[in-house]
């Protein structure tokens, strides 16, 4: 069978014979498992909805972001928002996604590194929701004039 076939049997899942490679041939490591559910670019999403998360017509509020982080993390409530978002479980690939939709539903730019920082939960959403300068807010920029302003 050729490559195409054995790529479309192993994406649904078949037990594939792969041939050897050539000897110029560079080796690609893939997922061991077939993919599964809807495919967003580089991430695989379930039960996310393209929707404003508490119905506040994408008016920026800590309890929005709340609703956008637990999803984000996979849970139903906030029970130890002293933890970092890595310490509750974010990864690199969630704070990417989180930030999307930040930026796509509130229109504030946040950078990814913020999310990797060890700020509580609650700091960081507190931060978020109060940079936001109006059209297209960067909290990065209210990040700076912060420590401007301290230093």
């Amino acid at each position: 069978a050729g490559l195409e076939a054995i790529g479309a049997a192993w994406q649904r899942g078949e037990s594939v014979r792969w041939p050897e490679p050539a000897a110029h041939a560079r080796r690609v490591h893939l997922p061991t498992y077939p993919f599964a559910g809807e495919s967003h670019g580089a991430l695989t999403l379930t039960g996310v909805e393209r929707a404003e998360p508490d119905g506040t017509g994408g008016q920026l509020t800590e309890a929005a972001v709340v609703e956008l982080f637990l999803t984000s993390l996979g849970r139903t409530e906030l029970d130890d928002a002293g933890q970092s978002f890595t310490g509750l479980g974010g990864d690199s690939l969630g704070a990417i996604h989180l930030a999307g939709r930040i930026r796509d539903t509130f229109d504030v730019d946040v950078p990814i590194e913020l999310f990797l920082e060890p700020f509580p939960l609650t700091e960081l959403i507190s931060r978020i929701t109060r940079h936001r300068d109006g059209a297209g807010g960067s909290v990065l920029a209210g990040l700076l004039d912060e420590v401007e302003a301290a230093g």
